[in-house]
């Protein structure tokens, strides 16, 4: 009687267990809160997303990849961000201890929109790219901003920059944040190419200069 008691009990459990992970499966296996195939990724804390492809912006923003907290994204190929022309709609976006790591092949990334910064690192942010075209054509969008302590944006590869609205710099860092261009500038640009304000840093140089 009681090994039949115990057999219950441990049914019991496991019955719980599984009724848990039937009523809250992201909880039990989602890896990627958002994660659609041509529009966008979203990273939350505790997310882990792969990236690869053609993306359109993750609507309404239209921002493509966006990772906070301890969210990270990492390319396993190359992929090809076109936002659509709306106000801030980021190419990439690393926000608040996010990481994305583009690093997998070309990252290609164009923008229309006002202050629609291609590459953009916020509040401790860290976004690392190899090579690809940058291409931002709204007011004040500039090609890769980081902005805020710790916020960093790493350009391993050699990167073009082209940037035609007004005001909108090829690389600029304020607030902190940092921008390290490891094969020297790669600006190809109508507008000033790099720009430096509020104890920000950009770091043009090459791999052997460390």
């Amino acid at each position: 009687m009681r090994a039949v008691g115990a057999a219950r009990r441990f049914l019991s459990s496991a019955s719980i267990m599984a009724l848990a992970a039937m009523f809250a499966p992201e909880r039990a296996y989602a890896t990627c809160t958002y994660d659609v195939s041509g529009i966008g990724i979203i990273a939350l804390s505790g997310d882990t997303c792969f990236a690869a492809g053609v993306y359109s912006g993750v609507p309404p923003g239209g921002v493509a990849f966006s990772a906070s907290g301890t969210g990270v994204i990492t390319s396993t190929s190359g992929v090809s961000i076109t936002t659509p022309l709306l106000p801030n709609a980021y190419g990439v976006h690393a926000d608040g201890g996010g990481q994305i790591n583009l690093t997998a092949g070309i990252a290609d990334v164009q923008t229309s929109g006002a202050t629609a910064y291609d590459f953009f690192a916020s509040n401790g942010g860290a976004i690392t790219l190899a090579s690809g075209k940058i291409k931002s054509t709204g007011a004040g969008a500039f090609g890769l901003y980081a902005s805020g302590e710790f916020s960093t944006i790493t350009a391993n590869g050699s990167p073009t920059i082209q940037t035609f609205g007004a005001g909108a710099d090829g690389a600029v860092a304020d607030a902190g944040g940092a921008i390290s261009l490891m094969n020297g500038a790669p600006s190809r640009r109508t507008r000033a190419g790099l720009s430096v304000s509020s104890s920000g840093a950009v770091h043009p140089r090459s791999p052997a200069a460390g």
